[in-house]
């Protein structure tokens, strides 16, 4: 027997099918039709309504990175109905992690893939982008996005992927869940469940980028008995041509903090200098060459020196280079203080390092730059600090002269 369920039909009634009376219920052309009792089909089938079940599968990544314009959570949730298709054509996801949503994560998007497995470490190539605009998250940390998304009795994995922005802040943490897939899963037949949170496994923690350090501006200035000195020697980015033997100077550089913002207190510096000798410029001069500026009072040609009335590691007030945004740190000797200020992503700290010509080559160059206090060297360098030492001056010769010119 077959019969046609109306849509309408309420979810848990039964049915079974009897003829009452085959004596009288079941007409022939000819001779007659037992029994008289009713005779009917063996048990009974309960009206079951078209349904969605939900769940989800995987754990979220662990970590990402702050900021991430294309973000895959990991993990997926599943649909999966009961029998029949039908089109899904609005859902509903929830952050529920500590991350502020509705300033920090944009571009919502949902793709999905019909798979026996739902995969969890990347989203499918072949998968198919369910909402053609970004989604974005309101103050209650939703965001509902539309589209159409066949689902039958075999398995669609749906996968969430978002941008993460800059102004997330590090160790927040991002939770992608469904609050009630019965009322934020829109099907256009049938029903969906659960009514319960379906939630991925896990939460990703937001990473502070590494730092891309860029040595970029730099100016030569006399030395003077204050933490901020007052006389340039020479024009920004412009080599100092007249350092005398036995002359304090001070090197004001920045260095950038590319790409991700530089805690307080997460990296001290330390000068160094090589001899310029036949190169074409600084950039040209190896990185070997390069020693470092040797402590106050010892033998190297360049040493460190100390300000009667200053304290080495004071945090300067103030900046001279016109790309800088941060002030650091006074620097009497290597190393320098680890950072006093915290540089914002791309921002420029400013460093002021005191030297001193302990017997540099007369009439040669030298070039200067900054490193990391392990030695390591910065990612870039857009310029670097130059000095001319001048030969010293000496009288060799007198004669007296009359005040007429005589002799």
């Amino acid at each position: 027997a077959q019969v046609n369920i109306a849509s309408s039909s309420p979810a848990g009634q039964t049915f079974e099918l009897t003829i009452a009376n085959p004596s009288t219920d079941v007409t022939v052309g000819a001779g007659t039709v037992s029994p008289a009792a009713g005779v009917a089909i063996p048990g009974a089938t309960a009206v079951q309504q078209p349904v969605i079940t939900v769940s989800a599968t995987g754990s979220q990544f662990a970590t990402t990175s702050i900021p991430n314009t294309t973000f895959y959570t990991g993990g997926a949730f599943a649909l999966a109905r009961n029998n029949g298709s039908t089109t899904v054509t609005q859902i509903m996801i929830t952050q529920n992690g500590t991350v502020n949503a509705n300033a920090n994560l944009s571009n919502l998007e949902l793709f999905y893939d019909q798979q026996s497995t739902c995969a969890t470490s990347s989203i499918p190539a072949g998968a198919t982008l369910f909402n053609a605009t970004g989604g974005s998250f309101n103050a209650s940390e939703q965001a509902t996005v539309t589209g159409t998304m066949p689902v039958g009795t075999s398995t669609v994995c749906l996968y969430v992927q978002v941008s993460v922005g800059s102004g997330a802040t590090a160790n927040q943490t991002i939770n992608m869940g469904i609050a009630n897939p019965s009322t934020e899963v829109i099907a256009s037949a049938g029903t969906v469940a659960p009514s319960t949170a379906v939630t991925l496994s896990g939460s990703t923690t937001l990473q502070a980028p590494s730092s891309f350090f860029i040595e970029k501006d730099y100016r030569i200035y006399a030395n003077v008995n204050a933490v901020q000195p007052v006389a340039p020697l020479a024009p920004e980015d412009a080599s100092a041509t007249a350092i005398a033997q036995s002359t304090p100077i001070r090197v004001v550089l920045n260095i950038i903090s590319s790409g991700g913002s530089l805690a307080t207190s997460s990296q001290a510096f330390k000068l160094q200098y090589a001899a310029e000798g036949g190169y074409a410029s600084c950039a040209s001069v190896p990185s070997g060459n390069f020693a470092d500026v040797g402590p106050i009072g010892s033998s190297t040609i360049w040493t460190g020196y100390s300000n009667a009335s200053t304290t080495d590691g004071t945090t300067l007030t103030a900046t001279l280079l016109s790309s800088s945004t941060v002030p650091e740190s006074y620097v009497e000797q290597n190393p320098s203080p680890a950072n006093p200020n915290p540089i914002p992503a791309n921002g420029a700290g400013e460093w002021d390092f005191v030297i001193y010509n302990n017997g540099a080559a007369s009439g040669a160059g030298y070039c200067f730059r900054a490193v990391k206090s392990g030695g390591t060297a910065l990612d870039q360098y857009n310029n670097f600090p130059e000095i001319w030492v001048v030969p010293p001056l000496f009288q060799v010769d007198y004669r007296w002269r009359n005040n007429d010119g005589g002799e």
